[in-house]
């Protein structure tokens, strides 16, 4: 998950999280969310900044978190795997320079408001 990925970066450049945030220009309560995966897509503004500390585009911060959580999963597969959650993640994520940061936010927010919908 992206929260790992952020959480990582951070430690291996051993900054404490409110150094992240400092460095970033954002709340070290907006890190903490991330880095426990209680808040899963960054607004496009955090993204953007986010991805400047760790001298990225937003683009890659979305790929480097997703190619280390979600297992390969080719598109041209049969049903079994289309039902799995890292199937969805990787054909999103996997559009590439189709989508923007801010457009693959918007498409896993979307994909979220189902999921959490009433009578589910």
């Amino acid at each position: 998950m992206l929260g790992d990925w952020i959480r990582a970066q951070r430690e291996q450049r051993g900054w404490s999280q409110s150094e992240l945030a400092r460095r970033a220009g954002i709340s070290a309560t907006a890190i903490n969310l991330l880095e426990s995966n209680r808040r899963r897509q960054p607004q496009a503004d955090t993204a953007h900044k986010l991805a400047q500390v760790f001298g990225i585009t937003p683009d890659e911060l979305y790929r480097a978190a997703y190619a280390e959580t979600a297992p390969d999963v080719t598109l041209a597969t049969d049903d079994p795997p289309r039902g799995r959650l890292d199937y969805w993640v990787k054909a999103i994520v996997g559009i590439g320079p189709e989508l923007t940061a801010q457009e693959r936010v918007a498409v896993l927010d979307h994909a979220e408001a189902l999921r959490d919908r009433p009578g589910r």
